[in-house]
């Protein structure tokens, strides 16, 4: 497999949840009984999953870049990041428009809920400058910026522990936690001189 192969597959891969729940959408176009009440039970599992997944392969890019010297991977920063707006704005906008007990209650209604909410507009402004003219423009304020992903990992924790799974959660805030060691600048050092040892000698 061909290097443009397989970051074509690893960029498309979030689309996978999407194209398994396709039929959700179709039986509310066709006007199906009781369907936009499935499409509201089921979107959470659907796209909160999705962007959470994203969100996390994201923040994993870098290390594994700095561990296996696989720079042809970068971009799939930016494209997990994007998924992750596109997946967590959706889940969002689904929730306000289909919650029988009205918007409000359905992005803010409880404190698990409202935590989600933040996180994802928290996650519009990091999509917005996932460009080259924005890094340019923002100069280092750029960096400063998409710092705000750790207080979204937060509000996401907040969310999972409240209003998902608990179990989830501690995988979450695991992952999060191994990930953001691995992203210290001594530890990067590590896992980047570890990379250029022989294979026996990593053995």
């Amino acid at each position: 497999m061909t290097t443009r192969t397989r970051l074509t597959l690893l960029r498309l891969a979030p689309l996978v949840p999407v194209l398994l729940a396709v039929q959700l959408p179709l039986d509310v176009l066709s006007g199906a009984p009781g369907a936009l009440a499935e499409l509201h039970r089921r979107a959470p599992d659907v796209f909160g999953f999705a962007a959470l997944a994203t969100l996390v392969a994201g923040y994993a890019v870098t290390p594994l870049v700095t561990a296996t010297g696989a720079r042809w991977a970068v971009i799939l920063r930016r494209d997990y990041g994007l998924w992750t707006c596109g997946f967590a704005g959706t889940d969002l906008l689904l929730a306000a428009a289909l919650d029988p007990a009205g918007w409000t209650v359905a992005v803010a209604g409880k404190a698990g809920v409202a935590a989600g909410t933040l996180a994802a507009l928290m996650l519009v402004p990091l999509g917005l400058t996932s460009n080259r003219v924005a890094m340019r423009v923002l100069g280092r304020d750029w960096k400063r910026l998409h710092r705000l992903v750790l207080p979204v990992f937060a509000l996401v924790a907040v969310h999972l522990v409240l209003v998902g799974s608990e179990a989830v959660a501690v995988v979450f805030v695991v992952a999060v936690t191994l990930l953001r060691i691995a992203r210290v600048r001594s530890v990067a050092r590590h896992l980047a001189a570890w990379r250029r040892l022989p294979a026996g000698v990593q053995r």
